[in-house]
């Protein structure tokens, strides 16, 4: 072969080895970035619990990191957002965090990467003019209702244990999705609440006094009440994109813990099918401030954010599931969340 054969073979391997390296990044950064457009399915109608999504849409912030977002919001099923999000209909959803760790008990390829709440909503509550619930030993005899979830019963009963009372000394009434209603009627004298921040409000509106007792501290870990999911394949593959929607989500609920009036009105703004009681919910959203709030230690000095998820919330949450038969052995925290996306590097 002469020289000139050589170097225009040379020239030639270059042009490919380039072109190679162009198309590998190119392949490298869809993967990394992901789509500008997305979609979000929340847990149930729109409320004071999803204001800072609304607000973060609104006030631009998913535009500024080059993301479009639709906000579904019709109601379903905690499985069913699960496959909603699987299946590729929705890259995010918002489910509780014990039936994130279900699912994953069950298989299901999906993490948890941001705390919507930092607190468990689930509470005891009771009229002071029916009953006087100080307690889990005033419930003995108590008629008490509760959402006929397999969790508040759970819930209860260890809560129940640390006053050395059984579940069966107490008058369980199943009131479903009624359960609220159920007290506020008199038809039990206490209830287990899965949200007592939106029942306080209707009790403060309606001008009832109440009792509210949380169940962490009477043995019940304290845990994340509902969390984001997406699936694994996307924390993998569109690490980038995940990150940003997760910003501007945060950045919407930092504003909306700020100013919680200018967060309902942009719900309500974007939501002109639905009839809302403003007052219910701008009270609601005052009562959740607190749970939005980052205040759990995190690794390292940085200062927590929004949505900072912690590994022992995760692990002592599995050990309280697997002590009740609600998860098996072999769930691993590891496998059920990522809080890298809730940084600000």
């Amino acid at each position: 072969m002469n020289l000139f054969s050589i170097k225009k073979y040379t020239t030639l391997i270059t042009m490919i080895l380039s072109i190679t390296i162009i198309v590998a990044c190119a392949g490298t950064e869809e993967n990394t970035d992901g789509p500008t457009t997305t979609s979000i399915l929340l847990n149930s109608s729109p409320d004071a619990n999803h204001v800072g999504i609304f607000l973060a849409q609104e006030k631009g912030y998913f535009t500024e990191e080059n993301i479009t977002v639709t906000i579904n919001t019709t109601p379903t099923g905690q499985s069913e957002i699960i496959n909603s999000v699987i299946n590729g209909t929705n890259d995010f959803g918002i489910i509780g965090q014990l039936d994130l760790l279900k699912a994953i008990d069950d298989g299901k390829q999906i993490k948890g990467i941001t705390a919507i709440n930092q607190n468990s909503l689930h509470a005891l509550v009771s009229l002071k003019d029916s009953s006087k619930i100080e307690s889990p030993k005033d419930l003995i005899g108590k008629q008490v209702g509760y959402p006929g979830t397999i969790y508040s019963e759970k819930l209860l009963e260890t809560m129940l244990i640390t006053e050395g009372v059984q579940l069966n000394e107490v008058n369980l009434i199943n009131n479903g999705e009624e359960v609220d209603s159920a007290l506020i009627n008199g038809e039990v004298d206490v209830i287990v609440t899965e949200n007592w921040p939106k029942l306080k409000s209707k009790l403060n509106i309606a001008g009832k006094e109440h009792t509210i007792i949380q169940f962490t501290g009477w043995a019940v870990p304290e845990y994340y009440e509902l969390v984001l999911i997406t699936t694994k394949e996307t924390t993998e593959k569109k690490e980038n994109f995940t990150k940003r929607f997760v910003k501007a989500l945060r950045r919407g609920y930092e504003d909306s813990i700020n100013d919680t009036g200018s967060a309902v009105q942009a719900m309500i703004n974007q939501n002109s099918n639905i009839e809302f009681d403003a007052n219910l919910e701008n009270e609601y959203a005052k009562n959740l401030i607190e749970t939005w709030k980052p205040f759990r230690p995190v690794r390292g000095a940085r200062i927590p954010l929004y949505g900072d998820q912690d590994a022992n919330i995760y692990q002592v949450l599995i050990r309280w599931m697997r002590k009740h038969q609600l998860v098996g052995s072999t769930v691993n925290y590891a496998d059920a969340y990522l809080n890298k996306f809730n940084l600000n590097e």
